[in-house]
């Protein structure tokens, strides 16, 4: 995983999105996928919170600067964290907004994250774009994590249960384990 999480790749870090870049320019559809986009997104969050805090900035300062009338509290915030990628991108989404809620800003930070990404991996230039699935369980997934930072703004909440049936360990061995 690279050092610093970036919304950026170049030849210097192993971006964790080209992967499932390299996947959809396979012939995989996003939908197909969407667990690993899922489980990166998370990831993504995650590390950057820490490389915040590793600059003495907590996300919920991050957040909160953004609630701020006066912007030079998070700009402050912004170069204490080194401009970091995700940071700037806080500072942009919520920049034109007056009168912002936390749920507001979250929703703006969130967003912006996730546009950043569907643009690196132009999942919106294969033939016949994306599906309405796809959206929709991209919508759901931002919208848990929006959730889950307004009961605690600092730190990414955990990965949503997959609701994954269980294996039959019978079709996994291709015979029955049955005693009779």
């Amino acid at each position: 995983m690279p050092e610093n999480e970036t919304l950026f790749p170049d030849a210097r870090t192993a971006s964790r999105w080209q992967p499932l870049k390299e996947r959809i320019a396979g012939g995989e559809s996003p939908n197909e996928i969407f667990s690993d986009f899922e489980d990166n997104f998370y990831a993504a969050l995650r590390r950057v919170f820490k490389q915040w805090a590793k600059r003495g900035v907590n996300p919920k300062q991050m957040f909160e600067a953004a609630l701020n009338e006066d912007r030079s509290v998070l700009r402050d915030l912004v170069n204490q964290v080194w401009n970091h990628d995700y940071a700037r991108l806080l500072q942009y989404a919520t920049s034109g907004e007056k009168s912002l809620h936390l749920d507001t800003v979250l929703r703006l930070f969130l967003n912006s994250a996730w546009d950043r990404i569907r643009d690196l991996l132009q999942i919106d230039c294969r033939e016949g774009g994306v599906s309405d699935a796809f959206l929709k369980r991209v919508d759901q997934m931002l919208d848990c994590l929006r959730r889950g930072l307004l009961k605690n703004p600092s730190r990414v909440p955990n990965y949503p249960r997959q609701n994954k049936p269980r294996p039959d360990i019978d079709d996994a061995l291709g015979e029955p384990l049955s005693l009779a």
